[in-house]
């Protein structure tokens, strides 16, 4: 069925505020799973805050060696205590926020479903945060699509099998995106510039472009608002 806004981005691990930005302006979101796996990015791990600034959690995976391996590849290593050692970060830093306990619950039940794979730890996570938060876009996974081809046209075929009339994407499309093609197509881009929000936060100084889970052990069910206040939309 087609559907009016399609935005498209890869799923990372516990993605910043902008990330569900895009999700709450979309009809559909689709999770960019058939790209490159992005070494020392964001695919595995973002950042929280603590008394001494923003710390790493970082889930270990299995792709030394592997570096042209695709996202929707990227096995988890088991073995190690990493879930563990997560939720005892989140407690520590976290146990005073006002939402603690129901935003904690959320997470170690995800983290407790032994996913082999980081990108169906991802999409869990991230459905149950949007879940939580009241977002209403549906979901679909870019490797299950009848679409091909790399970088802007890959875009374009997965905007095309989903009839869209507009397609959300970050500022940074502007870079790579081939405007021309998606106009021949009858489909308009969007660009999302989005401002990072303030809110309450523990320890001195704001630091913006944290994990979502920032905002949500301080904000809770209304994050979503506190993520759409200031976002700039533009058109190509």
């Amino acid at each position: 069925m087609p559907v009016k806004t399609v935005a498209i981005s890869q799923p990372g691990y516990l993605p910043y505020p902008g990330f569900f930005d895009k999700i709450l302006r979309s009809d559909l979101f689709v999770f960019l799973d058939s790209v490159q796996y992005a070494r020392r990015g964001w695919d595995n791990r973002n950042r929280i805050k603590t008394d001494r600034g923003p710390m790493w959690l970082t889930v270990p995976v299995k792709a030394k060696g592997n570096y042209l391996a695709k996202l929707s590849e990227i096995e988890i290593e088991s073995g190690q205590n990493w879930i563990r050692k997560h939720l005892l970060s989140l407690e520590t830093y976290y146990r005073r926020a006002p939402y603690y306990q129901e935003v904690y619950s959320l997470i170690e039940q995800t983290l407790a479903e032994g996913h082999r794979l980081l990108i169906d730890l991802n999409i869990s996570i991230i459905r149950r945060f949007c879940s939580y938060m009241g977002l209403a876009s549906s979901f679909e996974i870019a490797s299950r699509l009848d679409a091909a081809g790399k970088g802007s046209d890959l875009i374009l075929e997965i905007c095309r099998s989903r009839g869209c009339t507009d397609y959300l994407s970050g500022v940074f499309g502007r870079e790579y995106l081939d405007e021309e093609s998606f106009r021949e197509a009858g489909i308009n881009i969007i660009y999302q510039e989005f401002t990072p929000p303030v809110y309450p936060q523990f320890y001195g100084d704001f630091i913006s472009s944290l994990s979502i889970v920032d905002l949500l052990f301080h904000c809770g069910p209304s994050s979503a608002g506190v993520i759409q206040h200031k976002t700039r939309i533009t058109e190509s």
